[in-house]
C-alpha cells in the first residue's frame, strides 16, 4: 500500500475514510478501512465502468480483488 499524500496526515480520522486534496486542488480519498468497506461481509461487488470486480477478505486476513 502506498503512503498517504504529503498533505494528508495519516493520524487524521474522518469516519471510515480520510480525505485529502491533490496538487491540482481536487479532493481525493486516500484511505478507507477495509472493515468499513466490507461492512461486515466477506465479499462485495465493485462496479468500475462496465465491469464488476469482487473484493473478498480471505481467512488469512488478506484482500483479494477478482474480475
Amino acid at each position: 500500500m502506498s503512503p498517504p499524500p504529503k498533505n494528508v496526515e495519516s493520524s487524521t480520522r474522518l469516519g471510515p475514510a480520510t480525505a485529502g486534496v491533490n496538487a491540482s486542488g481536487r479532493s481525493l480519498l486516500s484511505e478507507i478501512n477495509s472493515r468499513a468497506l466490507l461492512a461486515g461481509t466477506d465479499c462485495i461487488a465493485i462496479r468500475h465502468g462496465e465491469s464488476v470486480y469482487w473484493l473478498r477478505a480471505t481467512r488469512q486476513g488478506k484482500l483479494l480483488l477478482t474480475k
